[in-house]
């Protein structure tokens, strides 16, 4: 499993976190905010691990904050998500 944390260190001293846990680039999973995530242009509930990077990417660029991208892990094999017919 892939994690992302993104973390926005905005000038004033405010963090905001966002964190995804994803098996797979394609799929929508939860993201778990913390700190005031109205800083934040928008707050959806989920999204792939692309989206939370870009959301937190633009929200550093328009606010002039800082961000730090940490990943672990990577995303499961396809073939777990292929089903293959029986012979």
């Amino acid at each position: 499993m892939l994690s992302v944390v993104c973390k926005l260190t905005f000038p004033d001293g405010q963090e905001v976190t966002g964190k995804i846990e994803a098996k797979s680039p394609a799929t929508d999973y939860p993201f778990v905010y913390t700190g005031p995530a109205e800083r934040l242009k928008s707050q959806p509930a989920s999204g792939t691990a692309s989206d939370l990077e870009l959301l937190f990417r633009l929200t550093a660029h328009r606010e002039g904050a800082t961000l730090t991208v940490e990943r672990s892990g990577a995303y499961e094999s396809r073939t777990e998500f292929i089903k293959r017919p029986e012979p």
